[in-house]
């Protein structure tokens, strides 16, 4: 019988944890990148940093109904399913604010809609298979996934500001997004 290791079962997981935390990176690109792009927003179009900002009140309400449904789904069809359903739109809805023509309920509207697309691929869903996944050194595994947020908030204010000062707001949105 060719049974692996308890140490080839453990190392052939870790690579999830990983992938977890990029991904987790991946969906906090707008709280962490907005305050480079608040100045250049509202500058264009006249909006005061509230106004701009009332964004995240709009995307933490949207997240508390998105989320668990987004949980729920994963729970039925695999979390795996639901981020590769998700990572599209979301990526195209994060692009969408680079379409912007001064209407802040424009504005609001176009960050509601990013906010239902990051359920499908909110942190919780990334860690999902993470949890299920890690017995011995759970929280390792974890501590690695949640990574994300650090790096993201390492990540893109750089890139955002690159990207805004190279080729402005507008389509530093659409590349943020592609990245």
């Amino acid at each position: 019988m060719n049974s692996p290791t308890v140490r080839q079962e453990w190392s052939s997981k870790w690579p999830l944890p990983f992938v977890a935390m990029f991904g987790i990176a991946g969906v906090t690109m707008f709280p962490t990148s907005s305050g480079v792009f608040m100045q250049a927003v509202t500058g264009t179009f006249g909006w005061s940093r509230s106004q701009f900002a009332a964004a995240f009140l709009i995307q933490v309400l949207a997240g508390l109904v998105a989320i668990p449904l987004a949980g729920q789904l994963a729970d039925r069809v695999g979390a795996r399913k639901v981020v590769l359903w998700g990572i599209v739109p979301f990526a195209a809805s994060l692009a969408l604010l680079g379409l912007a023509t001064g209407s802040i309920w424009q504005w609001w509207a176009l960050c509601l809609l990013n906010a239902l697309f990051v359920g499908f691929v909110s942190p919780p869903i990334w860690i999902k298979p993470v949890v299920a996944q890690f017995d011995v050194s759970r929280g390792l595994a974890l501590s690695v996934a949640l990574g994300g947020v650090g790096l993201s908030t390492m990540v893109w204010p750089l890139l955002a500001a690159l990207y805004i000062g190279e080729f402005g707001w507008r389509s530093a949105y659409f590349l943020i997004a592609a990245t």
